[in-house]
């Protein structure tokens, strides 16, 4: 498992920042475990990740991070509802 930061984020998917390439390449299909931002530090830690699965879609190098665009694939209602607390959190932000 690698972790990385969220650069961009939508509903259709992500951009996804690591600090080196992941063991997958353009139009692979990756599993994504999206920790869902919240107020507070002790809620985040103790919240579980949201699971989905993603199609790598671009990859750049961007200074020293990869950047990955990353579309989400065959997202279930509740996942999707995940989601959308997760942008109406940033778009508030």
């Amino acid at each position: 498992m690698m972790q990385g930061v969220t650069v961009d984020f939508s509903m259709g998917g992500m951009r996804l920042a690591t600090p080196t390439y992941l063991n997958a390449s353009k139009q692979d299909i990756i599993d994504l475990q999206i920790k869902p931002p919240v107020d507070q530090l002790n809620a985040y830690l103790n919240r579980p990740p949201i699971q989905l699965q993603g199609r790598i879609v671009r990859v750049h190098q961007e200074g020293d991070e990869i950047h990955y665009g990353i579309s989400f694939e065959d997202l279930e209602a509740d996942q999707q509802r995940d989601l959308e607390l997760v942008q109406s959190f940033y778009l508030a932000a």
